[in-house]
């Protein structure tokens, strides 16, 4: 069985398990954000989403959102566990976020699209095989970007919390 998914924008939120399809394609026109939610301790934005076979994902670029800590894992069926990044073709925007970590992992990856992680952090494990291809982009530069990143408190003090609140 298959699934595909086809919108605007896509965001994953929380923890996400597709179960019964060996290929799933999510395609955002736009962006593919991934959002964590408050863990139980309420001291991390935890988010993850789990598929089987093979996971495509579609979008202009993927990036986690502030302070969220992503997983996507792939796991195998009957085969090998395959993801892949693609460009959906579309300019990228700015990314309105920071200090997020987004962790892919799948026996191969396959990275031909925009992944994104402003002043963050980007984990690829491939167990078997990982292609950075022509034209991709993998960075957690924050270059050339204004983000909105904190809040002023009594007109004086710049700060920004780890989690709100």
């Amino acid at each position: 069985a298959s699934l595909t998914v086809d919108a605007g924008l896509i965001d994953l939120f929380g923890g996400i398990a597709l179960q019964g399809f060996g290929t799933t394609t999510l395609a955002a026109r736009s962006d593919l954000r991934a959002t964590g939610l408050p863990n139980s301790a309420g001291t991390a934005l935890n988010g993850s989403l789990a598929a089987a076979g093979s996971l495509t994902l579609r979008a202009a670029q993927v990036f986690p959102t502030t302070f969220s800590d992503f997983r996507i894992d792939v796991v195998p069926a009957a085969g090998t566990g395959v993801l892949r990044i693609e460009s959906s073709g579309a300019a990228p925007a700015p990314v309105l976020s920071a200090g997020g970590r987004l962790r892919l992992a799948a026996d191969t990856i396959e990275q031909a699209g925009v992944l994104l992680a402003p002043l963050g952090a980007i984990e690829l494990d491939a167990a078997g095989t990982l292609t950075l291809a022509a034209g991709s982009v993998t960075s957690t530069s924050g270059a050339g970007q204004v983000l909105p990143f904190g809040r002023v408190i009594a007109g004086t003090n710049w700060v920004y919390e780890a989690l709100p609140g």
